[in-house]
């Protein structure tokens, strides 16, 4: 199975969203610019 950079950070960004349910903060943002990061890496490499 082929682990894409894309791949690795939607699932960092749904830990933190999850995170940051549990403790709010600062993370919900970070997860979405990498979210938005992933998807433009994901759009590049197809």
């Amino acid at each position: 199975m082929i682990y894409s950079p894309a791949l690795i950070l939607c699932v960092i960004a749904l830990i933190m969203a999850v995170c940051s349910f549990i403790w709010p903060g600062p993370l919900l943002q970070v997860a979405v610019i990498l979210l938005a990061i992933a998807a433009l890496i994901g759009g590049y490499t197809k």
